[in-house]
């Protein structure tokens, strides 16, 4: 399965596109400004949540038209995907039926994406790096949202009623209830986790065979005790930092304040390593998690590389493209595997000439070859 066409509506820069797409990995490539990256975020919206770029809906529309546009996917010509905006209204549709949420989409396809501004993910924040890997959480696990909303309502139930008279038994009953979410959260996170390091064994030699760190209050020894034995140990810890947390006006202790690393065997801690050995890493974290979900998953993964070769010399862009061949083309996939690419040079992706579909980008006209 493959996307095989994208059609577009006062989509950013675009006022209208419709494009027939191959099975092989696609690229797009054009001057800056030509909405490149704007074809990609199309497509980041047939996933639960804002898009790779994470904005308003109604920032989407193109300027002359009010909070309105459309996008649509086919899937291997038959399959038909669209949302749109209209007014302040989102609409979602399958085979012309209209579904309830984006979350409908999860049934046919799953949508990952690697954008600039994450190259700075091992030096960024702790929170940016957790929405990073829920991410992908998320992709096994369709609770794990869920789980993480709940928890985030419940940790500031807990907090508005610290600043009233404390109810010692409501109090109990919310950080029960935090426990027993904080930790199916944790125990997520950590097998995500287990499960990249394994695939990363896999990958082309290039890769560093990264390991992976996961700290935070229970997540550093969390395999040392049961689930049940780290809930009571929170519902503890909770409840003897009432006051601490009150004074704070913040929750001291929880999984919002975990954190994850990637350890590289040669340079260490991800953090310390230069910009192009960074991003080698990420990549590797992002191809381990998809061979490993292509290997069970029998849905189409899309994976969106925007302006992937930056930082990367001719013989690094030459072993990231060898990489995704072989995941396309991977007899051991379950599922099928289509990647998008953005760049300003298609002489940037020589190495992949008769192995991929170029298509040169402009406003609202893209042109294949």
């Amino acid at each position: 399965m493959h996307v095989s066409r994208l059609n577009l509506s006062h989509f950013r820069n675009h006022a209208l596109i419709d494009v027939e797409l191959t099975s092989e990995p696609t690229v797009f490539y054009g001057v800056n400004g030509s909405g490149k990256t704007n074809l990609l975020e199309a497509i980041s919206f047939f996933t639960p949540g804002r898009g790779l770029r994470s904005v308003k809906l109604g920032a989407l529309s193109q300027f002359d038209q009010s909070n309105s546009w459309a996008a649509s996917i086919t899937l291997d010509g038959n399959v038909r995907l669209a949302s749109s905006l209209v007014g302040d209204k989102r609409l979602n549709k399958i085979h012309g039926e209209s579904v309830k949420s984006t979350n409908a989409f999860s049934e046919w396809l799953s949508v990952h994406w690697l954008t600039p501004d994450q190259d700075r993910l091992f030096i960024d924040s702790s929170k940016v790096r957790r929405r990073f890997l829920d991410r992908m959480v998320y992709s096994y696990d369709p609770l794990h949202s869920d789980r993480l909303m709940d928890y985030e309502t419940v940790v500031k139930e807990r907090m508005a009623l610290l600043y009233k008279t404390p109810d010692d038994r409501w109090l109990s009953l919310l950080e029960s209830k935090m426990a027993e979410l904080a930790v199916a959260i944790a125990f997520a996170r950590n097998d995500l986790l287990v499960r990249l390091e394994l695939a990363a064994q896999d990958l082309c030699p290039f890769f560093p065979k990264f390991k992976c760190t996961h700290t935070g209050d229970i997540e550093s020894n969390l395999l040392e005790k049961k689930a049940i034995e780290w809930e009571d140990w929170l519902k503890d810890q909770w409840r003897n930092s009432r006051s601490r947390d009150r004074e704070a006006h913040m929750t001291h202790i929880g999984v919002h304040r975990s954190d994850f690393g990637v350890i590289h065997p040669k340079k260490g801690a991800g953090d310390t390593c230069s910009t192009g050995e960074q991003k080698i890493l990420l990549m590797g974290v992002v191809f381990a998690f998809l061979k490993n979900r292509l290997e069970w998953d029998d849905k189409l993964i899309v994976m969106l590389f925007d302006e992937c070769v930056s930082h990367f010399d001719f013989h690094h862009r030459v072993v990231l493209f060898e990489q995704i061949r072989l995941l396309h083309d991977a007899k051991t996939n379950k599922g099928s595997f289509h990647a998008f690419m953005t760049g300003t040079d298609k002489d940037l992706f020589l190495p992949l000439n008769g192995h991929a579909a170029f298509y040169h980008v402009a406003p609202s006209l893209i042109q294949k070859g």
